[in-house]
């Protein structure tokens, strides 16, 4: 019984280690990525929903969330920040991309990423 339970213990210790979120979200390497996948499609240069353009970080942070006039991403505060309240809702009425959507829906990985990023100051990185 003791390997099983030794066994066990390593595996929870680990668990997700490989997969991880990093200490350093690169804005660049891991956000820019997942927007590029999950949001630009709609949130563009050319066509920019809702008035937001998630194409290049200064397009995002230049975007305003348009019935507050808010900021996308609030550096420091991902509560308060439209970019990962929206992939992070459980609400399916707010969440992005839309269900209906033929584009693929955040993981959990990457809306953690996402946070960590904002919560790091949303830098150009």
């Amino acid at each position: 019984m003791r390997p099983f339970y030794l066994l066990a213990v390593i595996c929870i210790m680990t668990s997700g280690c490989e997969r991880g979120v990093p200490e350093n979200v690169s804005f660049k390497n891991d956000i820019q990525p997942i927007l590029n996948r999950s949001c630009v499609p709609c949130h563009n240069q050319v066509r920019p929903q809702g008035n937001i353009d998630l194409s290049s970080y200064s397009a995002l942070m230049e975007s305003r969330y348009f019935t507050r006039h808010e900021p996308i991403a609030v550096a420091g505060n991902s509560h308060d920040s439209r970019l990962y309240i929206v992939v992070a809702t459980g609400n399916e009425r707010m969440r992005m991309p839309p269900v209906h959507s033929e584009f693929r829906r955040v993981s959990n990985r990457e809306t953690e990423m996402i946070r960590v990023w904002i919560e790091e100051g949303a830098k150009d990185n």
